[in-house]
């Protein structure tokens, strides 16, 4: 939950976790319409470029002690006030 957002939002999308523990937005879970893709798609790649790669400490997936690439699903919501 993000407060003193720039407008309220929510977003739910998934976003990929490199072995470095990195997050990178992957893609958007819920339907637009065509005409909201682009804008909506680069409002979730700036809140994750942005805010979350900024504000969490992302530990990445392991198998048998060896970090991997993972794919985690976030469900983001911002409030104005």
């Amino acid at each position: 939950m993000i407060h003193h957002a720039y407008d309220d939002f929510s977003y739910e999308y998934t976003a990929f976790v490199d072995e470095k523990g990195i997050i990178a937005f992957r893609k958007s879970i819920t339907f637009m319409m065509p005409e909201f893709v682009k804008p909506m798609t680069e409002a979730m790649k700036g809140i994750t470029d942005g805010y979350l790669k900024l504000y969490l400490n992302v530990t990445p997936g392991k198998t048998l002690g060896i970090p991997h690439r993972s794919i985690i699903f976030l469900k983001v919501i911002g409030y104005k006030k």
